[in-house]
């Protein structure tokens, strides 16, 4: 309860104390930093284990803006598990509209987890292509969600048999990020 009330204290504050209703300033800011809502608010908003915790975007010169993503998570305890994660990629506004922003684009990744007690090694490479949509706040607040089609190649190592073939590969392929959303800081 008291994360949905600080979630709505940030949009509500955000409107309010924007300087400009529906008209931005001109020049758009180059860099974005993104941090995922639904990561911390599960139960409103819903996440999948292709997301990551934070993005970032830097606009070039030309039309397309670079990102890059990561995501760490580590429980030490003696059943534990290690998670972590980078992507990369590009996408590109392909339309503008007061407040929203719609784009288009594809993430490269790469996630890797250790599950401590099997001693097993999962590794992931993720092609992502996306369509996103974005609200801004005001020039330097916004709100996005970003749906996608993913492709992964799943490659497991279990170091805890001793079997000989302890390796698997298999692809998984699905839509992601349904329902997930991002606050976005722009500067």
């Amino acid at each position: 309860m008291k994360n949905k009330i600080l979630f709505i204290f940030l949009i509500v504050s955000s409107i309010v104390f924007s300087q400009e209703n529906d008209a931005f300033s001109e020049k758009e800011s180059r860099y974005q930093i993104g941090i995922s809502i639904s990561k911390f608010i599960s139960n409103l908003f819903p996440s999948d284990k292709n997301s990551f915790l934070l993005e970032g975007r830097i606009k070039a010169k030309n039309k397309f803006s670079y990102r890059v993503g990561a995501n760490y998570d580590i429980n030490t305890d003696e059943d534990g598990i290690y998670r972590g994660g980078v992507k990369l990629g590009l996408d590109r506004v392909f339309k503008k509209s007061k407040n929203w922003r719609f784009y288009y684009g594809v993430d490269l990744g790469y996630m890797h987890s250790y599950l401590k007690i099997s001693k097993r090694h999962t590794g992931n490479l993720l092609l992502s292509p996306f369509l996103g949509v974005m609200y801004k706040f005001s020039d330097n607040f916004s709100i996005s969600t970003e749906p996608n089609f993913y492709l992964v190649q799943k490659i497991s190592i279990d170091n805890g048999t001793y079997a000989k073939d302890n390796k698997k590969y298999w692809f998984e392929s699905g839509f992601g990020k349904i329902g997930f959303v991002q606050l976005n800081f722009h500067f």
